[in-house]
């Protein structure tokens, strides 16, 4: 068996030690925030606020975990796994400003796409325990009532999320031919 250590390019050990990261420092953004969900959610019995309007002032709260799971642990380490198999397997190298795209683009759009799902689910749950029952109302309070901030905040953050993991499996999928 081969103990010498792989050569990878730099940048390359550089963006998986990167995303290694971010991603043990988002499991443990979302274990705290399915703590802090438990604790939230704990005041709100069924007396406060009736079942189905319980249900619908946790759900965004709830929704959190699973969502920092899926988009800042899983994606993340799945696109890195990608890099490093299409690198072995004898596909062209990416230059480090195409893994940017993933690196600077996709990551940081994780952070503020969470932050965004964060706020909507704290919102709900402490309105509602607050006695407002209008969901409708609760919806328009983000923001301080501002529907352009709103939509322009997650239109913007979820558009460029997706367009940076994009461009990165476009580049990713280019790379896909036998290096010269």
């Amino acid at each position: 068996m081969d103990t010498a250590k792989p050569t990878l390019p730099e940048h390359y050990r550089s963006t998986v030690r990167t995303v290694l990261r971010f991603s043990i420092a988002m499991i443990v953004v979302a274990i705290l925030s399915g703590i802090f969900f438990q604790e939230a959610v704990r005041k709100m019995d069924y007396a406060q606020v009736p079942p189905g309007e319980n249900l619908e002032a946790k759900i965004h709260l709830a929704l959190v975990h699973g969502h920092i799971f899926t988009i800042a642990v899983f994606i993340p380490i799945a696109m890195a796994g990608a890099l490093l198999m299409a690198y072995r397997i004898g596909c062209q190298e990416l230059t480090s400003g195409k893994i940017k795209w993933l690196t600077h683009g996709y990551l940081t759009c994780t952070v503020f796409t969470v932050a965004l799902q964060f706020y909507k689910g704290v919102h709900f749950v402490y309105s509602a325990r607050s006695d407002a029952s209008d969901f409708q109302e609760i919806d328009a309070s983000l923001f301080a009532g501002s529907a352009v901030l709103r939509h322009g905040l997650y239109g913007f953050v979820h558009t460029t999320l997706a367009i940076t993991l994009g461009v990165f499996l476009f580049f990713l999928w280019r790379s896909m031919k036998k290096r010269s």
